[in-house]
């Protein structure tokens, strides 16, 4: 043998090795499955060396975050953490490189016996596991299962010698090793070992593989776990009785004796035999090469032909879905769906039933593009029901059929009236009521309609045609909630825009209360003879401006940044407080304190947005308090909120405060106390405009000591 040769033989991946084609199907098909079931999945995994072997060393990749020795992990928790995407990857990977590799189907027969070995080994391992107290059954059974695999990868990399070598070792392990070692430089456990320290795996099930042919006296100071493995590939060789090589090594290195292990490994073998023949698997003691009649060894088997025909179905679900996606209007993708199933199945007879969850019900409907369209849209399916197959379908999500050329069994429903207008309409002489199901969803029913002639075609692809279905399914609930998101985010546009409107007819209130109080001031100003009225003018024209720039906001999107300027929050307040004296305080016979922090710098913040914020707070006040009470305005510097310093704004009043029940929503737009035509809008909007400076807003309220609104306002220096 070559250096080469063994160098390939070193090299060997463990994601290279062959599963079982009935194994691998199985899985496809649980993995498509929309009811998919991990539990089940993990049992098929069980049932192959390769398979089990690749889950395990797929788990110590770095994109699942499992650590390399993390022996707690059942079967079923290792798969649920890599996922059905994963696993669906994996198998179809394992099945196009065994298709492509067509020397596989010149060693099927000893593939077969491989698989059958390691399924027996591995009840062996399970069941001494339990006899002997080992705490984890199922790694006990994994070690069983993949014990073996180094001779698979042998097989793979080198067949035609390994094939030989296998037939002149027969049923003598010691010779086979022997022998492995002198062509490849290693036996096949340390092969197995190998594989698995290189794709990461760490530990006793590493070392179970590594060491399950050393010898007795070797292993009687051995983890458990590798001396339940060596004896269960001792028990294992035999399929016939018990080996006495095995029962020797079981009570030497486990201490059971004999007699308790004839009815276990009796036992193990009926469990092996009937798990083969599930699988449609012959048994047989050794293997045998399968012979043409040219004396040739045969090609693929049946399995490895339906292997075949799944892949080709898969590659024609992959191209459906590429037909399928992009629609962003159902009926794009209902044309689509029935371009898809003219091309794959050469059916054009087709119509659909969409589930409305709102109305309790299901709407016919067909592209618009279609023949069937003018009628289709008439049809109305209440649910749930089983009056027709149709609703059937939409309620069990079950496939049901009318197929007149065939004898009709006993517990066949009938077709109801709908059902016949259906085949009316369809204008064939049978259907098919496929279940559009996704997610554990029902979205709809696809009604296919079909002759005799098609009925053969029909049957022998139903299976993708379901997959075809649960492919149109899912972009019916994807495109069904993208429409949802949408109409969700205009409707909520919609009630922005709503509330800003509220929101610029409440504040345009303020100063146009403003401007009709000074006009009255003003006119008294002239009535009594007065000169100077500039003040009076300046401010009615400052209130004038500020009623346009909230007028502007309806339609234009604010930015905090536009009008940020250096400012002196004490001369605000004055301001503010020579603005609302006259025509708010002063009427209402309010009394005004100021307590203002002479050391306050100017700030860089929006002047229109704070003093906004303090006509709201002082006008929310005053028309909460009776005469005679107190509104007090402070200001302050230095305020920490965790590392953020701030400047306060403080406006506080000794009114009959507010109850928990308002002071819960405060900020909402509904809570107010005011009655009449006030909307509650004011604090919203305040709390709003604090948010655009990041600042904060609190409020403490009780009936004792009235209310005491805070603002924190970043303290930003212009030139800091």
């Amino acid at each position: 043998m070559t250096q080469a040769q063994k160098s390939r033989i070193h090299a060997v991946d463990i994601m290279s090795l062959p599963a079982l084609p009935e194994v691998l199907f199985r899985i496809l098909d649980a993995c498509e499955a929309d009811n998919r079931n991990m539990q089940e999945i993990a049992a098929l995994v069980r049932q192959d060396a390769a398979l089990a072997a690749r889950v395990l060393a797929l788990s110590t990749s770095p994109a699942f975050g499992l650590a390399q020795n993390d022996r707690k992990l059942t079967l079923e928790q290792t798969l649920m953490l890599l996922g059905i995407n994963a696993l669906r990857t994996l198998a179809l990977t394992a099945a196009v490189y065994q298709f492509m590799d067509q020397s596989l189907g010149a060693h099927r027969q000893r593939h077969e016996n491989f698989w059958q070995e390691a399924l027996l080994t591995a009840t062996l391992a399970s069941k001494l596991a339990d006899l002997s107290g080992y705490p984890s059954v199922h790694e006990a059974y994994l070690g069983g299962l993949i014990s073996n695999i180094g001779q698979i990868g042998m097989l793979v990399t080198e067949p035609e010698l390994y094939d030989d070598l296998l037939d002149q070792a027969g049923t003598d392990t010691s010779e086979l090793v022997t022998r492995e070692k002198t062509l490849f430089g290693l036996d096949h456990a340390s092969l197995g070992g190998k594989m698995l320290s290189r794709s990461g795996r760490r530990g006793p099930l590493t070392d179970a593989v590594r060491f399950h042919h050393a010898s007795v006296d070797e292993l009687t100071e051995a983890h458990h776990l590798v001396r339940l493995v060596a004896v269960a590939n001792r028990l294992g060789c035999d399929a016939s009785i018990a080996p006495a090589a095995g029962l020797v090594a079981a009570d030497r290195i486990l201490g059971l004796i004999p007699s308790l292990l004839n009815d276990l490994h009796a036992s193990a073998v009926k469990q092996t035999r009937e798990t083969a023949r599930a699988f449609g698997i012959e048994t047989s003691s050794r293997p045998q090469k399968q012979e043409r009649a040219d004396g040739s060894q045969t090609s693929a088997s049946k399995s490895e032909h339906e292997l075949a025909r799944r892949l080709g179905d898969m590659n024609i679900l992959s191209a459906a879905r590429k037909q399928l996606e992009g629609s962003e209007q159902i009926d794009d993708l209902l044309a689509s769906a029935d371009l898809a199933n003219h091309l794959i199945f050469g059916m054009n007879r087709i119509g659909y039933f969409l589930v409305d969850d709102q109305a309790q019900s299901a709407q016919g409907q067909a592209p618009t593009n279609s023949a069937l369209t003018q009628f289709w849209s008439e049809f109305r399916v209440a649910l749930p029901s089983t009056h027709s197959l149709v609703g059937a379908t939409l309620t069990n999500g079950t496939t049901e059929s009318i197929q007149p050329w065939q004898e009709p069994e006993a517990d066949n429903a009938q077709p109801s009236v709908l059902d016949l207008e259906l085949l009316d309409l369809l204008h064939t002489a049978g259907f098919f009521s496929i279940p559009l199901c996704a997610q554990g969803q029902i979205v709809g029913s696809m009604i296919v309609g079909v002759n005799a002639d098609d009925a053969l075609r029909i049957t022998q692809r139903h299976r993708l045609l379901e997959w075809f279905a649960g492919e149109l399914a899912q972009e019916i609930l994807g495109l069904n909630r993208r429409n949802k998101a949408l109409a969700e985010a205009l409707r909520e546009q919609a009630e922005d825009q709503r509330l800003k409107a509220r929101s610029v007819v409440h504040e345009t209130n303020n100063p146009l209360s403003i401007i009709q109080n000074y006009l009255g001031i003003l006119g008294r100003h002239i009535d009594e003879g007065h000169t100077d009225v500039a003040d009076d003018l300046r401010i009615i024209n400052e209130e004038i401006g500020r009623v346009g720039t909230i007028v502007r906001s309806l339609t234009e999107t604010g930015d905090v940044n536009e009008d940020r300027k250096q400012i002196d929050l004490n001369a605000l307040v004055k301001d503010v407080i020579q603005l609302l004296r006259p025509t708010l305080i002063t009427p209402a016979g309010i009394g005004l304190e100021l307590h203002l922090d002479d050391s306050l710098p100017p700030i860089e913040a929006s002047h229109r947005r704070v003093k906004q914020i303090l006509v709201n707070l002082i006008k929310n006040a005053a028309e909460a308090l009776d005469r005679g009470q107190i509104i007090t305005v402070s200001t302050s510097d230095y305020v920490y909120l965790g590392q953020q310093a701030y400047v306060a704004l403080d406006v506080g009043d000794n009114g009959p405060g507010m109850p928990p029940q308002i002071l819960a929503s405060l900020f909402k737009p509904v809570a107010t106390l005011k009655g009449g035509s006030h909307a509650g809008l004011g604090l919203s909007i305040t709390k709003k405009l604090v948010d655009e400076l990041h600042g904060t807003i609190t409020c403490r309220s009780s009936h004792s000591q009235g209310t005491h609104f805070q603002v924190l306002i970043p303290r930003r220096l212009l030139n800091a």
